[in-house]
C-alpha cells in the first residue's frame, strides 16, 4: 500500500479520534439528570457539549418592543440587546438568543430557565437606576394620614403594619388600587416631587412568614437620586455574611467620583435604608450599618435566595437602558416538551439513515458500504463541529441534520453511477474510480456550493430556528465534501491498493 494512502488513513483516523473525544463531553453531559446540568461544578462540561435551542432543551422566550420615538432613534434597538447581553452573561444563563427582528424588536430566548419571574427580572428593568435615601417611619405616617384625609381613610384601611411596626404593607391584591390613591394624592400635590420626598413601592415579594399572601413594601424616599446606577464599577453575587454563612448578598462597588458622595450619604444615614429603585420601583432597600469610605458595599437580602441575588448583581452591574422595552409576548417551553422533540428528532434520523444505509448496501453492495461509512462519518464530523464551535442545535437543526444526510447520499450516487459508466465502457476499476470521481466532482462541488448559498442567505436574514436549521446545513454541506470526496476516495484507493484487483463490486 502506498505511503500516501497510509498517511490518508491516518489522518481520517485523528480527525475522527478528535470527533469521538469532542463528542465525549456531550454524552457526559446529557447523561447527567436535569437539576445536575445547571450546577456550578458542571459549567465547563456544559460549555463543551452540543448546545440545544430553546425548543429542545426548554426555557423563556420574550419579545420586547422598544420604544424608538425618543432621541437615538433605531439606533436604541441595539444599546437595549447590548445591555440585555450584559445582564443574561452576568448571570451565568448559557448560550441565549438576543437579537432584533424587525425596525424595533428584540427577541430574547433563554434555554434552560424555565423561572419566568426570573427571567423578567432581567430583561423587563427597562429605567434608570438610581439609589434614594429611604425616609423614618414617623415621616410616612404623616404622609399617610394626609393621604387619608383626601380619601376619607379608604388609604390605611387596606395597609398592614408589621413587624413591631417597623413596615407598612399592602397585599399584592390590593396594590393596583393603592398605588392608583398614591398617583392621584401626588397629582393633589401630597409626597410628590416638590416635597422632597415620594411614595415608592417595592417589588412584589412572598408574604408566607407573615400569614398573607404576595406582598409590596410602602417607603417614603428622596425625590431626588443620590447616586445615579452608572456609578456602580462592579456588582457579585455570593453566599455568605457574618450573621448566616448561608445568607444570599451581593458585593457592590461604587467608582469614580461617586466614592466620595457615596462615603457622605452612608456616613449621615448609619441606621437608614438606601433603596435601589428602578423603573420607579424599589427593588431592594438595605439598611446602612455604616459609613463605607471605600465604596465597597455588601447588600443582603435576608430571606431571599441566590437567584434574587444574581438578578440584582446583573441590574447592578448593567446599568441603565437607554429606551423603554416593554415585554409584548412571553412563553415558556418546558422541558418534557424539549425532551419530547429531542426523542422524535433522533427517532427521525435514525429511521432516516437505516433505510437509507440499508438502500446503498443493496443496490451498490460492497461498495454500498464504503457510502454507509462515509455517511457515518459525516454525522460524527458534524455534531463534533457543532459541539467543539458552541454552536446550538435546534428543531429545524435536526432537520437539516436529515437533509444533510440526504445531501451525503447524493454525492456518493452521483460517483457511483460515474464508476458504473466507465465500468460499462470496459474500463479497469482503478481507472473507473479515477474518472468516476473527477467526473463527479463539479456536479457534487456546483450543487453543494448552490445549496451553501442559499443556506448563508438564510442565515443572514433569518431568525431564531430559521438559523438554526441554516448552521446546520452549511456545516453538513462542508463535511459531506470531506467525507463524499476525500474519505470515499481513500476507501476505494485502499481496495484497488491490492495487487491483480479485476473487479469492483458496485
Amino acid at each position: 500500500m502506498k505511503k500516501s494512502i497510509i498517511w490518508k488513513i491516518v489522518l481520517i483516523i485523528a480527525v475522527l479520534g478528535i470527533s469521538l473525544w469532542q463528542l465525549s463531553f456531550t454524552w457526559r453531559y446529557y447523561s447527567l439528570e436535569r437539576e445536575q446540568r445547571y450546577s456550578p461544578e458542571n459549567m465547563i462540561l456544559r460549555k463543551k457539549a452540543i448546545h440545544l435551542g430553546l425548543d429542545l432543551e426548554g426555557g423563556s422566550h420574550f419579545l420586547l418592543v422598544v420604544d424608538t420615538t425618543g432621541k437615538g432613534g433605531p439606533e436604541m434597538v441595539h444599546q437595549v440587546v447590548e445591555i440585555l447581553q450584559s445582564r443574561v452573561d452576568k448571570y451565568g444563563i448559557s448560550e441565549p438568543v438576543i437579537e432584533v427582528q424587525g425596525n424595533n424588536y428584540v427577541v430574547v430566548e433563554l434555554p434552560g430557565e424555565m423561572d419566568p419571574s426570573i427571567a423578567r427580572k432581567l430583561i423587563g428593568t427597562t429605567a434608570v437606576l438610581e439609589f434614594r435615601v429611604v425616609k423614618n417611619i414617623t415621616r410616612l405616617r404623616d404622609v399617610i394620614s394626609e393621604i387619608d384625609q383626601e380619601f376619607n381613610g379608604r388609604f390605611s384601611a387596606l395597609l398592614k403594619t408589621f413587624p413591631g411596626g417597623s413596615m407598612i404593607v399592602c397585599e399584592a391584591d390590593d396594590w393596583k388600587y393603592l398605588d392608583s390613591l398614591v398617583m392621584e394624592a401626588r397629582e393633589r400635590g401630597i409626597a410628590d416631587s416638590a416635597s422632597g420626598s415620594v411614595l415608592l413601592w417595592t417589588r412584589e415579594m412572598d408574604g408566607e412568614d407573615y400569614g398573607i399572601s404576595n406582598y409590596r413594601e410602602l417607603l417614603l424616599v428622596s425625590a431626588i437620586p443620590e447616586i445615579p446606577g452608572g456609578a456602580i464599577s462592579s456588582a457579585q453575587a455570593g453566599l455568605g455574611t457574618s450573621n448566616n454563612p448561608s445568607e444570599p448578598r451581593v458585593d457592590m462597588e461604587i467608582g469614580g467620583s461617586a466614592r466620595s458622595d457615596w462615603a457622605r450619604i452612608t456616613s449621615e444615614n448609619v441606621g437608614e435604608r438606601i433603596a435601589i429603585v428602578m423603573d420607579n420601583e424599589i427593588y431592594s432597600a438595605p439598611s446602612v450599618e455604616g459609613p463605607i469610605l471605600n465604596g465597597r458595599s455588601t447588600i443582603t437580602l435576608g430571606k431571599g435566595t441566590l437567584e434574587d441575588a444574581k438578578a440584582l448583581a446583573s441590574v447592578l452591574q448593567a446599568g441603565r437602558m437607554p429606551a423603554r422595552a416593554d415585554i409584548e409576548e412571553s412563553f415558556v417551553v418546558g422541558p418534557s416538551l424539549g425532551a419530547d422533540s429531542v426523542k422524535g428528532g433522533v427517532r427521525s434520523m435514525l429511521i432516516a439513515g437505516a433505510v437509507i444505509l440499508l438502500f446503498m448496501l443493496i443496490y451498490y453492495r460492497a461498495s454500498g458500504i464504503v457510502a454507509d461509512i462515509a455517511l457515518v462519518l459525516n454525522m460524527v464530523f458534524l455534531l463534533a463541529i457543532l459541539s467543539g464551535f458552541n454552536l446550538t442545535l435546534t428543531l429545524p437543526g435536526m432537520a437539516g441534520l436529515v437533509l444533510v444526510i440526504g445531501a451525503g447520499v447524493d454525492a456518493n450516487v452521483l460517483i457511483f453511477e460515474r464508476i458504473r459508466e466507465e465500468l460499462d465502457q470496459n474500463k479497469t476499476p482503478k481507472k473507473a474510480v479515477d474518472l468516476g470521481f473527477s467526473k463527479a466532482f463539479v456536479t457534487i462541488l456546483d450543487a453543494n456550493i448552490t445549496t451553501l448559498l442559499a443556506a448563508l442567505i438564510l442565515w443572514w436574514f433569518g431568525t431564531g430556528p430559521i438559523r438554526g436549521f441554516a448552521v446546520t446545513l452549511s456545516v453538513g454541506l462542508v463535511v459531506n465534501m470531506f467525507t463524499a470526496i476525500f474519505v470515499s476516495r481513500v476507501f476505494f484507493d485502499s481496495i484497488l491498493a491490492k495487487p491483480n484487483t479485476e473487479k469492483l463490486s458496485i
